[in-house]
C-alpha cells in the first residue's frame, strides 16, 4: 500500500496543476467527448451550466495552455466563438484522468452524499 501511495505521489508531479479544477476538467471531458469536432460557446455553457465568467476564464486559460483551439464561426449571420480539445489537450486529459481512477482505486477518499 505504501508503494502504491509513493507511486501516486511521485506520477502527480508529471501532472499539470493548472488543469486541477473542476470546470477545466469538465470542459476537457466535454471536449474530448466530440474529438475533432468544435463545439459552440453556447452549446458548452448549457450543457455544463458554467457561469459566463467561469466559462470563459477557464476556456481563455486552456487556449493559452494550447490544450483546446478557438475559431469563430458564422451561423444564421451570428458570429460565435467554437471550441476543440487538441491533441495536447486529450493526452493531459487522459494522464490525468489515468491518475484520477488511480488515486480513487487505491485509497482515494470517496464522499458518500
Amino acid at each position: 500500500m505504501e508503494h502504491d501511495s509513493r507511486a501516486l505521489v511521485e506520477a502527480v508531479k508529471s501532472l499539470n496543476a493548472k488543469l486541477f479544477s473542476l470546470p477545466r476538467l469538465q470542459l476537457l471531458s466535454e471536449l474530448n467527448l466530440l474529438g475533432d469536432e468544435y463545439a459552440l460557446y453556447r452549446d458548452l455553457k448549457a450543457s455544463l451550466m458554467l457561469d459566463d465568467g467561469v466559462l470563459i476564464f477557464n476556456l481563455r486559460a486552456l487556449v493559452g495552455m494550447g490544450y483546446v483551439a478557438k475559431r469563430e464561426v458564422t451561423l444564421g449571420g451570428k458570429k460565435m466563438d467554437a471550441y476543440k480539445i487538441t491533441a495536447d489537450g486529450a493526452q493531459a486529459f487522459e494522464k490525468i484522468r489515468r491518475w484520477l481512477a488511480a488515486f480513487a482505486n487505491r485509497g482515494g477518499v470517496v464522499l458518500d452524499d
